[in-house]
C-alpha cells in the first residue's frame, strides 16, 4: 500500500500518521486491502476554492474534494469490493507497484479547523473524518439519497470508533442554528439536534424548543435510538434521550 501526503499549506499542523491511519483503517474495514495507492493534498482555503470552481462549478471553499481513479458507474452497488475481478470497473494500476489506483483527496486545513471548532471536537477527529469521508468516495460511496447519506455516516462513525476518535460534539446555539438552515422552518429561532446510534446528527427547527426537538426526533431512521438531544430552548418535558449538562454556551453530546 501506498499513501502519498503532500502538504501544501503551513499555517496548521497536519498528523500525518493520523492520515495513514485513517486511509489505512478504511481499507481495512473494505476487506483488508493492502494493494492501493491513495494521495492526500493539504491546501489552504484558496487552493481548494480554485479546484472546487474548476471540477464542480462552486465558487467557494469547501472541506474535501475526492478524485477517483476508479469509474464505477450509475449500476455500482455501494459497498461492493472494488478489488474484485469486474472488468467493467478497469481498475488502474501503478506500473511499478501493481498497486491499484484508488484516486486522490484534498483537504482544506483552514476549513477543518473551523469545522472542528464549530461542532465542537478536536482538530484530529474533523481530519480523520475528512480523511474518511473522502476515502468513502473513493471506493464508490455517495450521500446522493437519504439511504446512501445514512450508510456513509455510519461506515464513518465505524471507521471513526476503530480510530478511537468517538464522537463527542459540542452544539453552540451558532452551530445549532447553522446545521437547522434549510430545515422545516428555516426561519425560526430554535433549532434542535438528535444524535442517533448510528452516529448520525439529526436536526430540525420549529416555532418553539419542544417542536423542533420533536422534529428531530420524528426524523430518525426506524430502528436507530436517540443517544443525546440538544436544544436551543430546553423543551417543558424532558427529551426521550440522555441530555448533558450545559456550559461554554452549548450542549454537550456524548455517546
Amino acid at each position: 500500500m501506498t499513501i502519498m501526503i503532500n502538504n501544501e499549506q503551513q499555517a496548521f499542523p497536519v498528523d500525518e500518521a493520523l492520515l495513514e491511519r485513517a486511509v489505512k483503517t478504511v481499507l481495512s474495514l473494505h476487506g483488508g486491502v493492502a494493494d492501493a495507492q491513495v494521495g492526500v493534498t493539504l491546501v489552504d482555503d484558496d487552493a481548494i476554492r480554485q479546484l472546487n470552481q474548476r471540477f464542480r462549478g462552486i465558487d467557494r471553499p469547501t472541506d474535501v474534494l475526492s478524485f477517483p481513479m476508479i469509474d464505477y458507474g450509475d449500476g455500482y452497488e455501494q459497498g461492493a469490493d472494488p478489488w474484485e475481478e469486474d472488468a467493467s470497473l478497469q481498475l488502474e494500476k501503478d506500473p511499478l507497484t501493481g498497486e491499484v489506483m484508488l484516486g486522490d483527496l484534498v483537504i482544506s486545513m483552514p476549513t477543518a479547523d473551523r469545522q472542528a471548532r464549530q461542532f465542537g471536537h478536536s482538530p484530529a477527529r474533523e481530519l480523520a473524518y475528512l480523511t474518511v469521508h473522502g476515502m468513502l468516495h473513493l471506493l464508490g460511496y455517495d450521500h446522493e439519497t437519504d439511504e446512501d447519506k445514512a450508510l456513509m455516516r455510519s461506515l464513518e462513525e465505524k471507521t471513526l470508533l476503530a480510530l478511537g476518535l468517538p464522537r463527542t460534539a459540542l452544539v453552540t446555539e451558532g452551530a445549532l442554528a447553522e446545521l437547522t438552515r434549510g430545515a422545516d422552518d428555516a426561519a425560526s429561532p430554535h433549532g434542535a439536534a438528535v444524535l442517533g446510534n448510528d452516529g448520525t446528527l439529526y436536526v430540525s427547527s420549529g416555532a418553539d424548543g419542544a417542536a423542533a426537538l420533536q422534529g428531530a426526533l420524528a426524523k430518525l431512521p426506524a430502528g436507530i435510538k436517540p443517544l443525546a438531544c440538544a436544544c436551543t430552548e430546553l423543551p417543558p418535558s424532558p427529551p426521550p434521550c440522555p441530555l448533558y449538562g450545559r456550559r461554554d454556551g452549548g450542549w454537550y453530546l456524548q455517546s
